[in-house]
């Protein structure tokens, strides 16, 4: 993972480096990745997790997704990188869903929106024959529990706006998102007993990802960005 990394240009630090030099660790990952400003905490997911293991990954990616973790090496990981085989089978020839159990996994630990970058591979008999990124912004449980009880009072136009937008009930706060000139979509929240605006405007990031339209029935604010970068080369 670490060599076809490197031969996309990403200066690269082994997991026994980062043992040798980084210090007393409370979880170490597999590898570092830096380019440009990127500093990716690499997890490659190549085995069944058991259930405490599964939540020290689903920690460890919250903790980096949220700036969270000590300087390794000089460097600060920013961003978590989840790398896993999409072919990848137990010993019963069984196919292994790796992205949905980790995804469950930090939905349950996140707090907040956590972007995760994919990195999907396809084995070509000891390494990597095509690499593909992906980064995702994951919803956390309680924010999709939030949002089930705001769909089930079904979203609605505002009135008087002249461009796309919804809204929707949470209690006695009112949710407000509209398309904002085609700058992205913006949100406020207002305290329906009283009129109040008690959030200042949030604009969504449109590098995110949230889960499915279908899902939560929001407005499509945000999208994957992809990036195949075909298959390494490998000796």
């Amino acid at each position: 993972m670490l060599a076809a990394l490197y031969r996309n240009g990403y200066d690269v630090f082994p997991e026994h480096q980062l043992r040798r030099e980084a210090g007393r660790m409370a979880k170490v990952p597999d590898g570092l990745a830096r380019k440009g400003g990127e500093v990716l905490w690499l997890e490659v997911e190549n085995a069944r997790k058991s259930g405490p293991e599964m939540r020290k990954l689903a920690d460890a990616v919250c903790a980096v997704a949220e700036g969270a973790v000590r300087p390794v090496m000089g460097l600060q990981p920013n961003v978590p990188m989840v790398a896993y085989y999409v072919d990848a089978t137990d010993e019963r020839g069984h196919q292994l869903d790796h992205r949905g159990r980790i995804t469950r996994a930090v939905q349950t630990a996140a707090t907040r929106p956590t972007l995760v970058m994919w990195a999907a591979c396809v084995n070509r008999g000891a390494g990597i024959g095509k690499m593909t990124l992906e980064k995702e912004t994951l919803t956390s449980d309680a924010a999709l529990a939030v949002l089930r009880v705001m769909n089930a009072g079904s979203w609605r136009p505002i009135p008087d706006f002249d461009v796309e937008s919804s809204c929707a009930n949470y209690g006695s706060l009112r949710a407000e998102v509209w398309n904002d000139d085609g700058h992205g979509w913006s949100c406020i929240i207002i305290d329906s007993s009283t009129g109040e605006q008690i959030s200042p405007a949030m604009q969504a990031d449109p590098s995110q990802q949230r889960n499915s339209r279908q899902q939560l029935k929001l407005p499509q604010c945000c999208s994957k960005q992809r990036g195949d970068l075909g298959p390494p080369s490998l000796p």
